[in-house]
């Protein structure tokens, strides 16, 4: 819910925020759906602000890499529309 918020999102991109989803994705989301599902919800949210899109490209972080491999992990159906939301897969 803070992520709705443009001015809370912003600060949260500036503080590294990346860095924890990153570390998230890594380890805890492949161990808890409703995590992973929290995590790629709060991604697609960003996703549409312009300051959260060099966070998202950033090869050393590997945010897109790492939520495709979510979905090795769990095949739920809220985890599948969710990443297919961050895809933007029509």
């Amino acid at each position: 819910m803070l992520m709705k918020t443009n001015e809370l999102a912003k600060i949260f991109t500036e503080r590294l925020g990346f860095a924890m989803i990153e570390k998230w994705l890594r380890h805890d989301c492949l161990r808890n759906d409703q995590l992973a599902y929290n995590v790629i919800a709060t991604l697609w949210v960003l996703s549409y602000h312009d300051f959260a899109l060099a966070p998202l490209g950033d090869y050393t972080l590997n945010i897109i890499e790492l939520v495709s491999k979510v979905l090795d992990y769990f095949n739920k159906e809220k985890i599948v529309r969710i990443v297919c939301m961050f895809f933007d897969v029509s």
